[in-house]
């Protein structure tokens, strides 16, 4: 059985669900304009938590194209420092159960059908990002949600542009 999480986002799953879906359905007609016959859609995702957008984005690249890749980027360790640990409650409940999320990442993330189309990379975004760079991957999607502070988000953003494919782009 899939595991959820409660009140894990501000706004409801439905939402959520709707918006997540129109953007990988703009990207997916993107895609078939601009591939050639054996191009794989490759999907980059910073910021895992137990999978759940993996899965709507996922579902949606299933329906509607076979050839895809959501590879995932995610180090799965508590790296929230005490000041904010005590500031946010709901970052130190996550950072207290770092090992228990990634498992249900991993056992939610073995229940889809294209399961071996999903690549996770468990480092930080940055190492991960880089690893990416040098083995020469495009991708046609990337989502961040990985650390949030300004630093982070604006490495990840500098990396990612690099990343992205220019048929992707147009």
């Amino acid at each position: 059985k899939k595991v959820k999480l409660k009140r894990a986002h501000f706004y409801n799953d439905d939402v959520k669900d709707k918006i997540f879906k129109k953007l990988i359905s703009q990207q997916i007609n993107k895609f078939r304009k601009n591939k050639k016959d054996k191009d794989n859609f490759v999907l980059i995702e910073i910021g895992s938590l137990i999978g759940a957008s993996i899965e709507i984005w996922g579902n949606e690249l299933n329906r509607k194209i076979k050839n895809f890749i959501i590879i995932s980027i995610d180090p799965f360790e508590d790296y929230v420092n005490q000041n904010e640990k005590n500031k946010y409650k709901s970052l130190q409940v996550r950072s207290n159960n770092t090992n228990k999320l990634y498992k249900y990442f991993l056992h939610n993330n073995s229940l889809l059908d294209y399961r071996k189309n999903i690549i996770h990379i468990r480092d930080y975004s940055k190492n991960g990002l880089q690893r990416l760079l040098r083995l020469r991957i495009k991708s046609d999607f990337i989502y961040i949600d990985g650390a949030h502070d300004y630093k982070n988000v604006k490495e990840d953003l500098r990396l990612s542009k690099k990343l992205i494919h220019k048929r992707s782009e147009e």
